[in-house]
């Protein structure tokens, strides 16, 4: 019995490892912090932005792209001011905008090639982009991945279902195999860039926590299951 025990934790433990390992972070926006606000006042569209730098940042550099659309009150986006190792966009009482962080690995001019071709698919072990997230609104993801044309891109939209910004962060995954092509599409196993879009109505506030490629959700856990079923089966014919 003990050493069926101890056959089934190594089990656990070698195939979690690799696993777990297999996931490329896009972001945990524990580093690079930093943020803005577009004031009252003034015109529509009210764009800005900023640079921020850091290691757990693909390609070690991140814009924050913000543009109010509509109304005249604040509208700010920030990493680790609203809260620490979290991306916050917030809008004003009849405020719209439109968020974008952009991941090129150039502090210049957006590059769709800046990344210089990172396979996200990690060798083929991940099939999803998953998101850590949380609004207090319904509002809408849109991922791009670009190969070094702009207008050449695999992207997928997801809506955020609204909860709170007080409470867990929800997990949305998105499979490769569902990113829609524009132009000739974009190449998964080398991306020059990334970019991620957030719209939604007025008096927004959604939070992101991470952003990350991973294998495909549940089959972790399958095969574990399968372990501990053969497992008992084993034990009960004993």
């Amino acid at each position: 019995m003990r050493g069926m025990v101890s056959l089934v934790l190594g089990l656990v433990l070698g195939l979690a490892w690799p696993v777990a390992a297999s996931a490329l972070l896009i972001d945990d926006f524990a580093t690079g912090a930093g943020g803005f606000v577009i004031s009252v006042g003034g015109s529509n569209p009210a764009p800005d932005s900023e640079t921020q730098v850091g290691a757990g940042i693909l390609g070690g550099e991140r814009a924050l792209i913000l543009t109010r659309t509509a109304g005249l009150g604040i509208a700010a986006t920030d990493v680790s001011l609203s809260e620490n190792g979290v991306y916050s966009f917030t809008t004003g009482a009849g405020v719209t905008a439109e968020g974008q962080l952009s991941y090129d690995g150039s502090s210049g001019p957006f590059d769709p090639g800046g990344l210089g071709g990172i396979d996200v698919t990690d060798g083929g072990a991940s099939t999803f982009v998953r998101f850590q997230v949380r609004s207090d609104q319904a509002a809408t993801l849109r991922i791009t991945f670009l190969s070094g044309d702009i207008a050449d891109t695999l992207f997928a939209e997801v809506v955020v279902p609204a909860t709170s910004t007080i409470g867990p962060f929800q997990t949305i995954d998105i499979p490769f195999a569902s990113l829609m092509t524009a132009g000739a599409g974009a190449n998964l196993t080398s991306v020059g860039a990334v970019l991620v879009d957030i719209t939604g109505p007025a008096s927004l506030d959604l939070q992101i926590d991470q952003i990350a490629t991973v294998p495909e959700p549940g089959t972790l856990m399958l095969l574990l299951t399968g372990i501990l079923i053969l497992a008992g089966g084993r034990r009960a014919a004993a």
